[in-house]
């Protein structure tokens, strides 16, 4: 493995963790405007 293929490695990796990221903030995000429209009514 050469030093182009470690930083191709480094971004898809990277690329992936922040797709999870975001759709971990986002249903967290969806959770809890349920949570606060729930405790409303």
């Amino acid at each position: 493995m050469n030093i182009e293929q470690l930083t191709n490695q480094i971004k898809q990796v990277h690329e992936e963790l922040y797709k999870k990221a975001i759709l971990a903030v986002n249903i967290s995000l969806t959770l809890r405007n349920w949570l606060q429209i729930w405790k409303t009514k």
